[in-house]
């Protein structure tokens, strides 16, 4: 750029650009200059190309000024700026924190939980579809309280939902909390701590004796053949619902008396055969070994 070029505005002037032009004129970069406590200061504004004008550094240079004055809106360009964005930034802010519950949930969590099971993220589907969003809705996060949980919690209760069942939709509430927390939505911590959720109890009565077991098996024999054979299978080997609905044929070993045992609990395993769930699995028709048994 060429040289420093005073405007009729005293405190504004330019410098044209050696080779690129702005309608018929070389483009020209617009500066102010002034005094701030005793010294000397000079900031840069930008180019005609950017729709800056002599008359418009001069109104910038005036607020400045005035702002010295006063003691308002920041006494040098660069402080306007900084206010300039820091106010942008919290309107951006405020423009988030509106964001409602069942939006963020669908928009911004569900997408980014990929890395979990496929039937994982349709429990967590399933959690807020029934429970979270008919309470929760359209409701901002930020307004979210324990009271309106403590009202989840009701309705799952009314409903005669298990404990474990309502400490699993907490979760995934938790999980979208935090989630929303780490993008800047809030800064609280999850309203859900401060709701006393029903305790799992686990403590088993007892077990079944070797006579009841076999009783019950023939009484769902005559009920269901297919109920039965579920149950027998789960009775003799220790394989969960979800184990024995996943099952294909090509888990099914009847020469080595084992069957395989995917996506198990903590890890992939093998469980033994009986006679008379080898003898079961003999019974059946079988299938393709890509077929659930």
């Amino acid at each position: 750029m060429g040289k420093w070029i005073k405007t009729d505005y005293p405190g504004v002037r330019y410098r044209k650009h050696k080779t690129r032009k702005h309608g018929i004129k070389f483009d020209q970069y617009f500066s102010i200059y002034y005094q701030l406590d005793g010294r000397r200061r000079e900031e840069g504004l930008g180019w005609a190309s950017k729709e800056w004008t002599a008359q418009e550094a001069n109104i910038i240079l005036s607020e400045l000024k005035k702002a010295q004055t006063t003691g308002l809106d920041g006494t040098t360009l660069r402080e306007r700026r900084e206010i300039k964005r820091k106010k942008d930034e919290l309107e951006a802010l405020k423009e988030k924190q509106a964001v409602s519950f069942s939006e963020y949930f669908e928009k911004n969590y569900l997408p980014m939980q990929n890395t979990k099971a496929k039937k994982t993220v349709l429990q967590e589907e399933a959690h807020a579809k029934n429970w979270l969003t008919p309470v929760l809705g359209d409701m901002p996060l930020k307004h979210i309280r324990p009271l309106h949980l403590e009202r989840v919690k009701k309705t799952m209760l009314d409903a005669g939902r298990a404990p474990r069942t309502i400490q699993a939709v907490f979760s995934t509430f938790r999980q979208c909390w935090n989630q929303a927390k780490r993008d800047g939505l809030t800064d609280e911590d999850s309203p859900s701590r401060q709701v006393k959720l029903p305790k799992i109890k686990n403590k088993r009565l007892r077990f079944l004796s070797h006579n009841e077991a076999n009783q019950l098996l023939e009484e769902l024999a005559t009920r269901s053949r297919q109920l039965h054979d579920i149950s027998l299978l789960s009775l003799h080997s220790g394989m969960r619902a979800d184990e024995i609905f996943s099952a294909k044929w090509r888990d099914v070993h009847l020469d080595q008396g084992l069957i395989d045992i995917l996506d198990a609990k903590w890890e992939d395993r093998s469980g033994f055969m009986t006679d008379e769930v080898k003898a079961m699995f003999e019974r059946l028709p079988g299938g393709k070994p890509s077929d659930l048994v």
